[in-house]
């Protein structure tokens, strides 16, 4: 059976996160390593989700599960390492190893949780990532900055239910992920340069 229009949209909008991703991945390597981490798993996710996209139905629930569990894992420590390396810069550590211990353990401790404690972990952690990103962007006037931890954690905060369940109509699910995918590649490309930025700036 041929991949529908759909799914095609859905499958070019995670390989545009995908390659977004690892562009800024790249580019934040240079003088970043925990927020090229963070990309860099934003940028597995999206590959995952484009080969999911593609796959036929019979080859597709065989990938299903690790597709969903290396979205969530991306989703989760993706944002939080770019907020980790804000707070870092900030000289804020503390927060910044809270932050990242936090959603480390979350992540350990994932088989122990049902599918509703994975969305309110995901929740919590999402939320202080984006909490602490933003007010350190807000403190030192890195406007970027604040519009990029926007795209990616907002995003990142609705993709675990949108991936996780069938949403009806299917359409609706696919014209939701596309546009989260587009907001997570903007965020990724954003907050490279907010980065750079605010590295030139100390």
């Amino acid at each position: 059976m041929a991949a529908s229009p759909g799914m095609w949209i859905t499958a070019i909008s995670n390989l545009i996160l995908c390659v977004s991703a690892l562009y800024s991945a790249h580019q934040t390597a240079k003088v970043h390593r925990a927020p090229a981490a963070g990309l860099f798993l934003l940028a597995c996710s999206g590959a995952a989700g484009s080969l999911l996209s593609v796959l036929p139905p019979s080859l597709r629930w065989a990938v299903f599960e690790t597709q969903q569990d290396l979205c969530w894992i991306g989703c989760l420590l993706g944002p939080v390492l770019v907020s980790f390396e804000f707070l870092w810069l900030s000289e804020d550590s503390f927060t910044g190893n809270t932050l990242l211990g936090g959603a480390v353990l979350a992540t350990v401790l994932t088989d122990w949780l049902s599918d509703e404690g994975r969305v309110l972990v995901t929740r919590c952690v999402q939320l202080s990532s984006l909490g602490c990103a933003l007010t350190v962007c807000f403190f030192t006037a890195n406007h970027i900055g604040l519009l990029g931890n926007l795209a990616m954690n907002l995003a990142a905060l609705v993709i675990p239910e949108v991936r996780g369940q069938r949403l009806q109509p299917a359409v609706l699910a696919e014209v939701t992920e596309v546009i989260l995918n587009c907001l997570m590649s903007l965020g990724s490309l954003v907050t490279q340069r907010a980065l750079r930025r605010y590295t030139q700036e100390l």
